[in-house]
């Protein structure tokens, strides 16, 4: 089973071929951005966010290590989810952070191959210039 740190290391590389730089950082985390229809947000002032805003929502205490995640990578890798993709989600309080995403319904068929790994780089904004900034494209609830 190929590692996830594997396919870390390619969009880094891959990033580091298009912006020229990635800026320095403290660790590595992963976060699935599992779509949530609403969380209830006390760090926002205790109100219920809806998905489906302006941004999707992350929780920052979901987000993990490497290590952390491995295990759970194995297990999405012998699933029977058809793909998963793994982007370069930005920095958040000095952390490169990516974002890992699968179809919100596993599929009942059992699948001879394992998942398709889909990679995608780092978001560009409307200057062409990288947008590093993950707040920019996600909503951070910082609850407990």
């Amino acid at each position: 089973m190929v590692k996830l740190e594997y396919y870390l290391d390619y969009l880094r590389e891959f990033c580091l071929q298009s912006t020229k730089e990635i800026p320095s950082y403290n660790r590595l985390m992963i976060v699935e951005d599992d779509n949530p229809k609403e969380i209830n947000c006390q760090c926002k002032g205790n109100r219920r966010i809806l998905c489906g805003g302006p941004m999707p929502i992350l929780k920052k205490n979901n987000f993990k290590t490497l290590t952390e995640y491995q295990g759970r990578f194995n297990h999405l890798m012998s699933s029977n989810y058809s793909w998963i993709n793994i982007s370069i989600g930005g920095m958040l309080d000095g952390d490169l952070v990516f974002v890992i995403m699968f179809p919100r319904v596993e599929s009942t068929k059992e699948r001879p191959v394992p998942p398709s790994v889909n990679l995608a780089g780092l978001a560009y904004n409307v200057a062409e210039s990288p947008n590093w900034d993950l707040e920019l494209q996600y909503q951070i609830c910082r609850c407990p």
